[in-house]
């Protein structure tokens, strides 16, 4: 009888099992399925990240030639705007080819004493050379480099527009070098800053402006790619070339 009850027991343990294993056999196969999902879509992820990966350096540096420039009068604070030349050195350090297809000049913080943050011929263009027109699009090979040149608008305090309008009468010719060395024989510069000249005779050489309270404007250049990545560099007027 005894053996009778344990066979009836063991039957109903196996028929059990048996009603389970369609249920976990559906679960793994649904179990493994997302699996597979869920790598197909990992694979998927890498693989864009890496078809649109790209490696742009972008270097900015002032333009110190004696390039004929222009100064725009706008009243206020800072009544004056002079165009500036800045070089640009783009290097593709992936490997893949890339585009360049458009950019973007922006103030991104100022020492100066002025609350503003966009304001007319801030961006001036792009030139293959200073005053020679250059246009976008832009195709770099890996492994390669470009240059090219900004204008870049910058504004003149109020006593160095009256020292310039001063020395250049309207519509006269201005050129940078001579410019800036006419403020650093009157000690100042560009943004109101003290200047130490250094003469060689009544000739300024060279100068020097002290960092204390020093004034000055902080740009950025924004280079946008046909994948739509961005690369930037900030830019200043007493930032040294980068070499």
């Amino acid at each position: 009888m005894r053996s009778f009850r344990r066979n009836i027991e063991l039957a109903k343990t196996i028929n059990k099992q048996s009603e389970k294993e369609p249920f976990w056999k559906k679960n793994i196969i649904a179990f493994f399925a997302l699996i597979i999902s869920i790598g197909s879509l990992s694979f998927n992820v890498i693989s864009y990240n890496n078809s649109h990966k790209e490696n742009l350096k972008v270097s900015v540096s002032m333009v110190y030639d004696n390039y004929e420039t222009s100064l725009h009068s706008i009243g206020g604070s800072y009544p004056s705007i002079l165009d500036t030349y800045w070089e640009v050195i783009l290097t593709n350090n992936g490997d893949k080819p890339l585009s360049i297809v458009d950019y973007d000049i922006q103030q991104v913080s100022q020492h100066i004493d002025l609350k503003i943050s966009d304001y007319s011929y801030l961006n001036g263009g792009v030139f293959s050379s200073p005053g020679q027109a250059f246009n976008l699009p832009i195709q770099l090979e890996s492994g390669s480099s470009i240059k090219f040149y900004l204008k870049v608008g910058v504004l003149v305090s109020k006593k160095s527009s009256q020292l310039i309008m001063e020395q250049y009468q309207k519509n006269m010719r201005i050129l940078f070098i001579d410019l800036t060395n006419y403020l650093a024989k009157n000690k100042i510069d560009l943004f109101g800053n003290k200047v130490d000249p250094i003469l060689d005779g009544d000739t300024v050489i060279g100068s020097s402006t002290p960092m204390d309270n020093r004034k000055e404007q902080f740009f950025s250049l924004s280079v946008k790619t046909s994948k739509n990545n961005y690369f930037r560099d900030a830019f200043f007027f007493y930032k040294g070339k980068e070499f």
